[in-house]
Parts: C-alpha cells; structure tokens; sequence
C-alpha cells in the first residue's frame, strides 16, 4: 500500500522560504564560493499558543556580507613555520574560486581593502514578504486582504 507524502505544515514552509530567500540573495550577488555561508543559515522555529517566532542563525561569512568590512584590518592568516597560512575559511574560499596568489598577499589584499555591505536581510525581508501576501491572499481572499491593508492606514 503506497502513503500519501505529508503536506509540508506551513511554518516549515515558511522557514523553508526564508532560507531559500537568503539563498537566493546571495547567489544574487555572486556570494557562493564553498557554500560555508549558505551552509551556515539556521532557521528556527517557536511556537507558543498564539504566535511563530522565526529565528535565523548564521555564520562569520553572512556576517561579513551583511555588514561589509572596514579597511586596514587584521591580516587573516597565521604562521606555521615561516610560512603564512590563510585561516582554514579563507583557504577553502581561495581554493573554490581557483586563487594561485600566495597567502600572505590575499591575506594583505583582504585586510587592505574595505567590503561594501550587501543587505542581505532587507532583500530576503523583501521576498518574504510578497510570499507572506500571497499566501494570506489565498486564504482570505483578496477583498478582505485589501481592507486589512486600507486598515493600516
């Protein structure tokens, strides 16, 4: 006897979305190198009797990415030997992107130079967000969703 798959609840769907929003943003802006970032994106969910609390974890990648970086910092390396070596992040990204410039000059180039922040948050905000009306679109009809709207003002 076969089973019916289980319909996905739709808090677990909606944390799905959130995830794939983030995804989607960084991807967006060409932010995938090893997938450590992407990896690296919790979603939780609470609940209590009357609401869902999403929660979103993430990694010193999303980190650097949301916020960006100033310039002349601390050089990301550490020394073995007399040798320097990229801190074990920064080696998997140079890898990924097929870098061949020695450690210590990526490490000095990365701390040289100031990161622009990409809003991460406020493009998947976005997105959610036009799922969120969709989905109350549909279960409680568009007359209603546009009193609701018109209440807000």
């Amino acid at each position: 006897m076969a089973t019916l798959p289980r319909p996905v609840e739709p808090s677990k769907k909606l944390a799905e979305r959130i995830r794939d929003s983030f995804q989607k943003a960084l991807e967006a802006h060409d932010k995938v190198a090893t997938g450590d970032t992407l990896r690296g994106i919790k979603v939780k969910i609470d609940r209590d009797a009357s609401s869902i609390t999403y929660s979103v974890y993430a990694g010193p990648g999303f980190y650097f990415t949301q916020w960006g970086k100033r310039a002349n910092t601390k050089l990301p390396v550490y020394k073995e030997g007399n040798k320097f070596k990229l801190v074990e992040p920064l080696a998997r990204w140079k890898k990924a992107r097929g870098l061949t410039m020695p450690d210590f000059l990526l490490a000095r180039s990365i701390a040289r130079k100031a990161r622009a922040p990409i809003d991460l948050i406020g493009i998947a905000a976005k997105d959610i967000t036009g799922y969120l009306d969709e989905a109350i679109i549909k279960e409680i009809g568009m007359e209603k969703y546009v009193a609701l709207q018109l209440s807000k003002i």
